[in-house]
């Protein structure tokens, strides 16, 4: 087991006579992270309601502040029990056998286009034996042919502009590695976690995508 503590701090203006926002920076219940104690400070305190999404078990805070400045803080202290699964045991499930609740894991999105990628993907990465080998694969190219670059892209950049670009920052190597396991046919879905332990050389921490 892990434990960890982490801290989010944001701060906005508000120019309008209101804004909404909906926030995911509270920490997950599920089956293997435990929250131990978490706090969430606003000034001004304003009313908030957090709802759970019920099949990613996402928490997301809604507010409506007013015109002015708002602060957030929030602080969790997490207990993570890691799932580790010997390579050997896994296998590649049939794209008809896939449970429904997989299957948009297999579709293009804003920031993974996986239909412009497909002729780049087999082209590639055809001639691969499928399953975890062909994951490993997919991992190992973007990490050979991506340039990591602090600061270099923003939230406008996808995957395509990564593979064009040849650099990032780690959400762009997540970006991309998803958008080519999904052109091949293998779900792949987009997860976050805060990027302690990085050389403070490379900039603020962010957070860890896969």
């Amino acid at each position: 087991m892990v434990r960890m503590q982490y801290s989010i701090c944001l701060a906005y203006e508000i120019r309008d006579q209101a804004a909404d926002f909906i926030f995911n920076f509270h920490a997950a219940q599920t089956a293997r992270q435990t929250i131990v104690a978490e706090s969430l400070q606003l000034t001004p305190a304003i009313p908030t309601t957090l709802q759970t999404e019920p099949t990613l078990l996402n928490r997301h805070l809604r507010v409506q502040a007013p015109r002015g400045r708002l602060a957030i803080n929030y602080v969790a202290t997490v207990d993570m029990r890691h799932l580790l699964t010997p390579p050997q045991s896994l296998f590649e499930v049939r794209i008809a056998d896939l449970p429904l609740d997989v299957i948009p894991f297999l579709a293009p999105s804003r920031y993974c286009e996986s239909d412009r990628l497909m002729a780049f993907a087999r082209r590639e990465f055809g001639g691969y034996q499928r399953g975890y080998a062909l994951v490993l694969a997919i991992r190992d190219w973007v990490c050979r042919y991506v340039q990591f670059i602090p600061l270099s892209t923003s939230e406008q950049t996808s995957a395509v502009g990564t593979l064009v670009d040849r650099h990032g920052v780690c959400r762009d190597y997540a970006h991309l590695m998803i958008a080519l396991c999904r052109a091949l046919s293998i779900p792949a879905r987009f997860a976050t976690s805060v990027n302690y332990g990085a050389d403070p050389a490379l900039g603020p921490k962010t957070s860890m995508h896969s």
